[in-house]
């Protein structure tokens, strides 16, 4: 294994693994080490189904497996939403780097703890905004700091998707844990704004309609 190689394990088998597993085996700084679910033998199924050449991988049914293993620098958490704060927090005291999928936590208390952890710890963890590293968003942030159309005085962003039934975990829980549009796919919105007007909110405000399991 080459020197450069940052040694990756994944904790959760969550469908998103579909484009982010095989992006780790076809690069060339990275090496897939270990899958580890709580759900049994989700991990090795995942492995089986996405890349079944890798023998050298190994699965386990316990995720405390994958935190406490020697040969993995760095985890990617694509668990639920309220679960994220939690491990990524036991990642970082075991010195692991963390890839987390956004929403990074639910409340400004985890991300701080999460912040203090990784300063303490010297590790790097970053939220999963895939979006960043398209070449479209270099060529938006171009024209802009051109000055080609000005200031820029209103953001509109919209983002939706059709809901079948498999995602549907996605709305059956409350918005305080984790569930709904605003945590789901609210992040990519906000987090478009802040990094086009490069300033924080000095206001928020926001309506939205719940359904019968109290998300939005």
């Amino acid at each position: 294994m080459a020197e450069h190689q940052l040694r990756w394990g994944i904790l959760g088998a969550a469908r998103v693994n579909e484009k982010l597993l095989p992006a780790i085996v076809e690069a060339k700084n990275a090496k897939l080490m270990a899958i580890a679910s709580r759900r049994v033998g989700a991990a090795a199924e995942l492995l089986a189904k996405l890349a079944p050449q890798l023998t050298d991988v190994e699965t386990f049914d316990d995720p405390e497996s994958l935190l406490t293993h020697p040969n993995i620098d760095a985890i990617y958490l694509p668990m639920s939403n309220e679960e994220h704060a939690e491990w990524a927090l036991k990642a970082i005291n075991h010195g692991k780097h963390v890839l987390i999928e956004k929403p990074m936590a639910l409340t400004v208390a985890d991300i701080d703890a999460i912040e203090a952890a990784a300063k303490a710890h010297s590790v790097t963890v970053m939220e999963g905004f895939m979006y960043i590293f398209h070449p479209q968003h270099d060529r938006i942030k171009d024209i802009i700091d051109s000055g080609k159309i000005g200031d820029i005085r209103t953001v509109k962003t919209a983002f939706a998707f059709p809901m079948k039934p498999a995602r549907l975990y996605r709305i059956n829980r409350d918005i305080n844990n984790g569930g709904g549009a605003m945590w789901d796919i609210g992040p990519y919105a906000i987090h478009t704004a802040r990094l086009w007007f490069e300033q924080e909110p000095t206001a928020v405000m926001a309506m939205a309609k719940l359904n019968e399991h109290g998300a939005d």
